[in-house]
C-alpha cells in the first residue's frame, strides 16, 4: 500500500488571497455560544493534544461564524487561520462526499456558516473535518527515513537523518530544536492498513492512491500533490 503526500496552495490564482495564508477567519465573537471558542481552544491546544487518554471530542462543535478574507476564492478545501490538532481544513460538501466514501478511522464533521467579507451569509455546506492525529506506535522509525532542508522550500537540498527509534527522533528534536520532515515513512504493524487518510505524529497529511485518484477525477480545488519535495508512506 502507498500513500502519498498532499497540502493546499499558496498561490493567490488558486485561493485568491495575495499573502498566501488562510482563506477563512473564525470570528469566535460572532458566536451565539460564547463558550465555544474556550472549549475547542483546550481541546484542540497542541500542548496538551497528546496527555490526554483518547481525542473523542467533548461534544459535536458548531462554527457559527467563518468569514472569507477579501479576494479569497471558494475551493474545496478551505484552509481557516486556526491551528487545531486533527483539523487541518473546511471541507466543501462535495469533497466531503469524496472522502466520506472511503476509510477515514475515526473521525468527526463539525457544522460551519460562512460569510462573505461584508457579513452576508454565503453558505452552510462546508464543514470542519477532524480526523485524530495517529501517534508514534504507528511508525517503524528504524526502516522510515528523515530529511531536514538546509536551503530555501523552493530549492531544499536535503539532509537525510537516521532516527531508528522514537527515542532517538524525541532526541534529536530536544538538542536541535527542530523537528525533522519526512522523506518516507515507514508504518509499523499498529498501522491499519485500511486507512485511506491520515497524519501522523510525525510528517504532512497522507492519502491513499484509491483516495487520490478519487480526488483527482472529482476535481476538487486546492489540492496539491507536491512531485519533487513531497512524501511517501508505505506499508510494510
Amino acid at each position: 500500500m502507498l500513500y502519498h503526500s498532499f497540502t493546499t496552495s499558496s498561490e493567490p490564482k488558486i485561493i485568491g488571497v495575495r499573502d498566501g495564508l488562510s482563506q477563512v477567519k473564525i470570528k469566535f465573537e460572532r458566536f451565539a455560544n460564547q463558550t465555544t471558542c474556550d472549549e475547542m481552544e483546550r481541546f484542540f491546544d497542541f500542548r496538551t493534544y497528546w496527555q490526554r487518554p483518547n481525542h473523542v471530542p467533548p461534544r459535536p462543535f458548531r462554527l457559527e461564524y467563518a468569514q472569507l478574507r477579501p479576494r479569497a476564492k471558494l475551493t474545496d478545501l478551505l484552509l481557516y487561520d486556526n491551528f487545531y490538532m486533527g483539523c487541518p481544513f473546511l471541507l466543501s460538501r462535495r469533497a466531503r462526499e469524496v472522502f466520506a466514501c472511503h476509510h477515514l478511522g475515526p473521525h468527526y464533521w463539525f457544522d460551519v456558516l460562512l460569510y462573505d467579507p461584508k457579513g452576508t451569509f454565503v453558505s452552510s455546506e462546508y464543514a470542519l473535518f477532524y480526523c485524530p492525529y495517529l501517534g508514534y506506535d504507528a511508525i517503524d522509525f528504524a526502516r522510515s527515513r528523515f530529511r531536514l532542508n538546509r536551503s530555501l522550500p523552493a530549492s531544499p537540498q536535503w539532509e537525510y537523518l537516521a532516527l531508528p527509534d522514537q527515542q532517538a527522533f524525541e532526541a534529536f528534536c530536544n538538542t536541535t530544536h527542530k523537528i525533522p520532515g519526512v522523506s518516507s515513512l515507514v508504518m509499523s504493524d499498529q498501522f491499519d492498513p485500511s486507512l485511506d487518510f491520515f497524519k501522523c505524529r510525525v510528517g504532512p497529511l497522507f492519502m491513499s492512491e484509491k483516495l487520490r485518484e478519487a480526488v483527482e477525477e472529482a476535481e476538487l480545488t486546492n489540492v496539491v500533490f507536491q512531485v519533487e519535495t513531497g512524501s511517501v508512506a508505505f506499508v510494510a
